[in-house]
């Protein structure tokens, strides 16, 4: 009867402290998981944010991009009709002048100038959107859309080969205005070139801001479903550890129950 009680004691014993060491434990995730919490909103929300503020950005330096496309489009129109004008009266040296101004040169190479430093901006910011994409897709069950590299880089080829045009215009423009009737022609050839070139670069331009607006929708979708997902999971986990909790507390009782038992029957 003694070998009994005491081994009843120690069963006793034995379930109350592993027990209490699972509560703990129990315990210890739950509060873990909410403690947790916040920083990994923080954590995923600031990688979303960032993707959100660089394409915002992006979308700024495409809109005042366009603009400059704009202006240098402008300029070329004016050099393409005044070497069509032109054209039909290549005698009228005076003409020549009218039509193209020294300004216009200025005009050309201040515009030509603006756009390659736009793109330069443009391009360093979607490269970083590029990148923050990237990483967060890296997450599990994430996908955010991806700008494609090519895009970017063929944008640049179109504004360089554009550029590059321009300064053929600007050197042919005071053969233009001297009446060489040799210029008339390469004048005209080059600024059709040139505007199918800005004309092309503006359609890659709006096919980039759209892409950089799905990155956006996408981004702040997904910062909404992380937090959602992530709290579901603070409750998944505090309801199964705490019924965890609720077991332990219970096997606890019933053996300090059986011990104090044992006790009184020694």
């Amino acid at each position: 009867m003694a070998s009994q009680s005491t081994g009843q004691r120690i069963f006793a014993v034995t379930s109350l402290i592993l027990s209490a060491l699972v509560l703990l434990i129990a315990v210890g995730v739950i509060i873990g998981a909410w403690v947790a919490r916040r920083p990994a909103i923080d954590a995923v929300n600031g990688s979303v944010q960032s993707v959100e503020q660089f394409a915002h950005t992006g979308q700024a330096g495409i809109s005042r991009l366009d603009g400059r496309l704009d202006d240098m489009r402008t300029v070329v129109d004016e050099v393409g009709t005044a070497a069509d004008r032109a054209a039909q009266n290549v005698a009228d040296q005076g003409l020549m002048t009218t039509l193209l101004p020294p300004e216009t040169e200025q005009r050309l190479r201040t515009a030509a100038q603006q756009v390659t430093d736009t793109l330069a901006g443009i391009a360093d910011i979607v490269r970083a959107v590029m990148d923050l994409a990237e990483t967060i897709n890296k997450l599990p069950f994430v996908s955010l859309p991806e700008v494609d590299p090519e895009r970017v880089s063929n944008l640049e080829n179109q504004i360089e080969a554009a550029r590059t045009g321009a300064e053929q215009l600007q050197s042919n423009i005071p053969q233009f205005r001297e009446g060489a009737a040799s210029s008339i022609s390469t004048l005209s050839t080059t600024a059709a070139s040139v505007n199918e070139r800005l004309v092309t670069a503006q359609n890659d331009l709006a096919q980039l801001d759209s892409r950089l607006e799905q990155v956006i929708a996408d981004a702040h979708r997904l910062g909404q479903q992380v937090n959602t997902g992530i709290t579901v999971s603070a409750v998944v986990v505090t309801l199964l550890f705490g019924w965890t909790a609720y077991a332990m507390v219970v096997l606890i009782l019933q053996s300090w129950a059986k011990l104090r038992a044992s006790q009184d029957q020694s």
